[in-house]
């Protein structure tokens, strides 16, 4: 069974659209959203197991320029 996240993504001021495009070219980014809120893009990352989730937002989310922090929440 695959293991799915909602990754709420906080980003520098005016870079959301960037951070956004840069997202959609990961492979286990299902998704991803500009949004108006306390958070600037939500993505939806698919992966394999546990690690791949984890791999995903820690080597490729968070090495996005623009991107400051991120939540992520596991689909149960």
């Amino acid at each position: 069974m695959k293991v799915q996240a909602y990754v709420l993504v906080e980003t520098s001021r005016g870079k959301h659209k960037d951070v956004e495009a840069e997202l959609r070219k990961v492979p286990q980014v299902k998704s991803a959203h500009c949004v108006i809120g306390p958070y600037d893009v939500i993505v939806f990352v698919e992966g394999e197991d546990l690690r791949e989730v984890e791999s995903v937002v820690v080597d490729s989310i968070h090495s996005v320029d623009g991107v400051v922090r991120t939540t992520t929440c596991l689909v149960i």
